[in-house]
């Protein structure tokens, strides 16, 4: 009973692991989440306690008494997760996987949680919650920053990346073979992404096109099985309006970041450039200070992800929630 697959899954010892790590008592009748990393605590106890509240903690995996993290090392114990062992972990291209291989865990394990979505991060991420954010993110100034037009553009040019790629995957039985290659079509980071005029600049939308041109050239990819995995993915749930949520969600996480990051820096200048303006004396640099300040501490986007709330208008939460209430 020394291997954590072994321990850490039986439902006879799960109450004194709680005890043990919480040293509380009332610990003994939860349950165990199971997840990728520490990082993942407060996401996952928010869905799961959405249906089942304080019946379950999170608890990092182990093996030899370390700490092990990462999705593949949970891998390994999908069979044994059962009423009192959940495991919570990022879907990947898993969730488009399952949907085809009928023997894929994600069918045959209802104890194994997974986000619907490419990752956490594509479930914190939605345009019209992150839009509303976006706007509040201002002092005298609106932030007019066009990031739906945006998302709208990115999301239709992740549906026909997502409809040719599953023609690769299909070939190769799903494997990640091609992974990081195709997930780095998406890759901004080196653009300019916001003007002065806190315009989200189109060029980045073209460069994705051409890489995600030069990725498939190779491939041999016709137009009859492009069709057919259009109508699939709408079969499952991703059309062009969601499909930025089942790409890397690392790599949204990474681009909207930018994009956020550099529209408060253009908005920051202009608040500057009216106090300049408009103020003088002494109190120029104190007012400066305050917007700084404000602009510095006030809007951040990591704070936003984190502190987003189960959502039951949001459709990859509600997938997350369907699956979680079939649990018990």
């Amino acid at each position: 009973m020394s291997e954590f697959h072994d321990f850490f899954t039986s439902k006879n010892f799960i109450g004194a692991y709680n005890v043990f790590s919480s040293g509380d008592i009332k610990d003994k009748n939860k349950g165990i989440i199971y997840v990728e990393d520490a990082s993942d605590y407060s996401f996952w106890e928010g869905f799961i306690g959405y249906h089942y509240p304080n019946e379950y903690m999170c608890r990092p995996s182990s093996k030899e008494g370390k700490t092990v993290t990462g999705k593949r090392f949970l891998e390994k114990i999908y069979k044994d997760a059962n009423e009192k062992i959940i495991i919570a972990v990022d879907s990947d291209y898993d969730y488009i996987a399952s949907k085809v291989q009928e023997d894929h865990i994600f069918n045959h394990n209802k104890y194994v949680i997974h986000t619907h979505g490419f990752s956490r991060e594509s479930v914190q991420i939605e345009k019209d919650s992150l839009d509303h954010f976006f706007k509040l993110c201002r002092l005298t100034i609106p932030n007019t920053v066009n990031l739906s037009s945006f998302l709208n553009d990115f999301s239709e040019i992740a549906f026909k990346g997502l409809a040719k790629y599953i023609v690769i995957l299909n070939r190769i039985d799903y494997s990640n073979i091609y992974d990081s290659e195709f997930n780095s079509c998406f890759h901004l980071l080196d653009e300019n992404m916001v003007d002065e005029n806190l315009l989200i600049s189109k060029s980045g939308i073209e460069k994705i096109e051409k890489k995600m041109d030069l990725f498939f050239d190779d491939k041999c990819i016709y137009e009859d099985d492009i069709i057919k995995s259009e109508y699939f993915l709408n079969d499952i749930g991703i059309n062009r309006d969601n499909a930025y949520r089942f790409i890397s969600g690392h790599v949204l996480f990474d681009l909207i970041k930018k994009i956020h990051k550099i529209n408060l820096s253009q908005l920051m200048k202009h608040e500057i450039k009216n106090i300049n303006k408009n103020v003088t004396g002494n109190e120029i640099k104190d007012r400066v200070n305050q917007v700084k300040t404000r602009f510095n501490d006030s809007f951040s986007f990591d704070t936003y992800c984190h502190m987003r709330q189960v959502d039951l208008e949001d459709e990859v939460h509600k997938f997350i929630l369907s699956a979680i209430k079939n649990i018990k």
